[in-house]
């Protein structure tokens, strides 16, 4: 009876042993694994005059828009205090289908049949991109935001590896809606897109305190916009960031951002020679030939600053691209950016913050050598862009912001358009909530 009364006692202590064991291998599996993320719906609807030159362009019209604009999952897995990996997941609703292929050019040498011809066959590829108005999204099925491995060794030396998103100025590293004020980023960092909004590559990052100030720096070498092809050192990509944090006011930060790459986007054609053998026997030979579509060197600058006291915010931040086109004799065309937003924080409770805000954008496009074929933006000089909304937050995960947006888009010449044509108005919604 005893020996038995041991056995029961023994395996309930094994029970309990194991129990505590797997909880507590789950609770610090939870601590180093965190899963969170973001979510967002917007309605829209644009009031473009009948006749407008938006139509034709941007393909605007006056239908409301439900959108699913963003469902972000981050993971992050951190085994110890020096090693993390980091991905943002993003989900959207289709794909966009491009073209990249120019096709397959057959070359008949026969004395019974002589033709020199181009069969073009598409080569479709899923592209992560999709143009709303005067907004462009990431868009098809899931895309990778972000996925890095980090070594934190101290404050000063930080090496980060995979695609990351391109550190330049406030609102491309911080796009997540409820982080950003308006409804959607400024355009420069979408539809523009001055800095490329992620990369490839490698990247070191540190902190350094001055004082009561602290100076925080990026620095990365990648493979450039659009994940370009490398073919030789040269077309390596580098950048970086330096962010001054000041102690005054409530907030004080001034940052500098820059970026020198090359975009190098080649079509590939299959050129086929055939050689008669006799009446119904070919030799042929296959040669692949690259071809030069897309290819510029470009340099970006930015400068941005963000100022808060007391209820009271002010965010600004210029950005300027400037680029060689070698496919075009040299010719130099780029892109001018800058924005001006005001938020006031009218009422602020724990579970309640109302934030009405005003914001001014204006974008460029320039062209030195008045190419006719260099700048892709020709009919256009650029647009200007108001936005002025009310940003509900409610217990810190869900918010709603109502939004009037107004777009002007400036042209080289009014003459056969007229100035009301290229206007925009139109109003938004947005419910969004962060898990």
């Amino acid at each position: 009876m005893k020996r038995k009364k041991l056995c029961k006692h023994s395996g309930y202590t094994v029970f309990l042993i194991t129990t505590v064991l797997i909880t507590s291998i789950f609770a610090q599996t939870q601590e180093k694994f965190q899963i969170y993320g973001f979510s967002d719906m917007t309605i829209s609807k644009c009031f473009p005059k009948e006749n407008s030159f938006s139509y034709g362009v941007d393909k605007m019209d006056e239908k409301a828009n439900f959108s699913l604009d963003h469902v972000n999952l981050y993971t992050s897995f951190r085994p110890n205090k020096h090693v993390r990996f980091l991905a943002e997941l993003s989900f959207q609703e289709s794909p966009v289908n491009y073209n990249n292929v120019a096709g397959t050019r057959i070359i008949m040498n026969s004395p019974f049949l002589n033709s020199d011809s181009v069969y073009t066959v598409a080569e479709i590829k899923a592209k992560n991109r999709i143009q709303r108005g005067i907004t462009i999204f990431e868009w098809g099925s899931f895309s990778v935001e972000r996925a890095m491995m980090s070594l934190n060794l101290n404050r000063y030396w930080n090496f980060s590896a995979g695609k990351f998103i391109t550190p330049a100025g406030v609102w491309n590293v911080d796009h997540g809606s409820p982080v950003i004020m308006t409804i959607s980023q400024p355009t420069q960092y979408s539809y523009a897109e001055i800095f490329p909004k992620s990369q490839i590559g490698i990247m070191e990052e540190g902190k350094i305190f001055l004082g009561d100030a602290d100076l925080s720096y990026v620095v990365y070498l990648s493979s450039g916009r659009d994940n370009q092809s490398l073919y030789r050192p040269t077309d390596l990509s580098v950048g970086g960031q330096v962010r001054m944090n000041l102690p005054l006011l409530d907030e004080c930060t001034f940052g500098l951002s820059g970026y020198r790459g090359k975009a190098n986007i080649k079509l590939r054609e299959g050129v086929i020679t055939m050689n008669t053998v006799d009446f119904v026997t070919f030799d042929s030979k296959t040669v692949y030939e690259d071809s030069n579509v897309v290819n510029y060197h470009e340099k970006v600058y930015g400068i941005d600053m963000r100022l808060r006291k007391y209820n009271l915010t002010f965010q600004s931040e210029l950005n300027y691209q400037d680029i060689d086109n070698n496919v075009l004799n040299g010719a130099k065309t780029g892109i001018f950016g800058n924005y001006y937003m005001l938020a006031y924080d009218a009422y602020k409770k724990d579970n309640l913050t109302l934030t009405p805000y005003g914001l001014f954008e204006y974008v460029k496009y320039y062209d030195e050598e008045k190419h006719p074929n260099a700048n892709p933006y020709a009919l256009r000089e650029g647009y200007r862009k108001v936005m002025a909304g009310l940003n509900i937050r409610a217990f810190t995960n869900y918010g709603i912001k109502l939004e009037y947006n107004f777009t002007r888009l400036l042209m080289q010449d009014y003459s056969t358009i007229k100035r009301d044509e290229c206007d925009i108005p139109g109003v938004g919604a947005q419910f969004y909530v962060a898990f």
